[in-house]
Parts: structure tokens; C-alpha cells; sequence
């Protein structure tokens, strides 16, 4: 990502998908 991108502020759509897959990534390397 680059710099100019992580000044806008994610959708809640976006940080709620983030979200789902790190904790789905999470579970899987349990």
C-alpha cells in the first residue's frame, strides 16, 4: 500500500473484511 493510500480512512466494509480474514487466518494457524 502506499503512503498517499493509508491517509484515507478504510470503509467499515473494508476493516470489517480485514478483520474476518485475519481472524479466520488466525484460527487456521492455531
Amino acid at each position: 500500500m502506499r503512503y498517499g493510500e493509508k491517509k484515507k480512512t478504510k470503509t467499515a466494509r473494508e476493516a470489517a473484511t480485514e478483520a474476518a480474514n485475519q481472524k479466520a487466518l488466525a484460527l487456521k494457524t492455531k
